[in-house]
């Protein structure tokens, strides 16, 4: 075992709270991380230590996620009213 598995820097709980704040379920979750459900509820609940492939790869879905909101705001959006239609110039 190395040393980032028998000293993991996250605990169960925090994993659990950063799970949360993505918006996810922990079935996606555990896809996204490449575990199954079962593997990441015993990181979760403590049974096994959060490895450190499973805390830099939430740390990459937090970066996307973030990305992905920032995206989102810098789309340039249609004037209020607009509404996609065109003037009759009459």
């Amino acid at each position: 075992m190395d040393q980032a598995t028998k000293n993991p820097t996250i605990s169960g709980e925090t994993l659990r709270a950063r799970i949360k704040r993505l918006g996810i379920t922990y079935s996606e979750a555990a896809r996204r991380l490449g575990l199954t459900r079962d593997g990441l509820n015993k990181q979760m609940n403590g049974a096994n230590p959060v490895s450190r492939q499973t805390e830099l790869l939430l740390g990459y879905l937090e970066q996307q996620q973030r990305a992905s909101a920032r995206e989102v705001r810098e789309t340039p959006t249609e004037p209020r009213g607009s509404q996609g239609r065109t003037r009759n110039p009459v």
